[in-house]
């Protein structure tokens, strides 16, 4: 089995054991020193799986379905519809995200905390949303509407992963 099909059978079991090796080890029944092989030690093998994770959760974004009479959706009802679905993605393991963007923070000995892990995530996320919502955007105006949706979209996943019912 490869590394990335051993990753995908561990997504359904991040809610229950998180972004650990124990849940690679329990998705693939591979011991420690092979899961060490496959995907590193120490912190390595959790911060592959939540990079797994969140590149999926880019990969499967979807485009609004089109409007009862068979016209594509308004620009602004395709990125709130893409975006919607890309914080419920995250509900089953709204728990474990803290955890995951601080192991994914903490990949340099020199930077005690490198933020840039979730900068780049809200910025994959806004990347995507805009080209599935059809985004045509050029120059200055490009980035700034990936910053702007980035911003947006990290601050409502920061209110669900602290406001979240499924955290009780």
């Amino acid at each position: 089995m490869s590394a990335s099909a051993i990753l995908k059978r561990a997504f359904p079991l991040i809610p229950t054991h998180g972004f650990t090796r124990t849940c690679i080890a329990e998705a693939s029944a591979l011991s420690d020193t092979a899961i060490t092989a496959l995907f590193g030690k120490d912190d390595e093998a959790e911060r592959v799986l939540v990079d797994a994770w969140l590149t999926e959760g880019v990969k499967s974004m979807p485009v609004a379905p089109a409007s009862s009479t068979g016209q594509p959706q308004p620009f602004h009802t395709q990125l709130k519809t893409s975006l919607g679905w890309r914080l419920r993605y995250n509900e089953p393991v709204l728990k474990h995200l803290p955890e995951a963007f601080a192991v994914l923070g903490t990949q340099t000995a020199v930077i005690p905390y490198d933020p840039r892990p979730a900068f780049e995530h809200a910025f994959r996320i806004a990347d995507e949303a805009l080209h599935v919502s059809g985004d045509s955007s050029l120059g200055p105006q490009w980035y700034a509407r990936r910053a702007a949706v980035a911003l947006a979209y990290s601050a409502a996943g920061k209110r669900n992963v602290f406001y979240s019912p499924h955290l009780g």
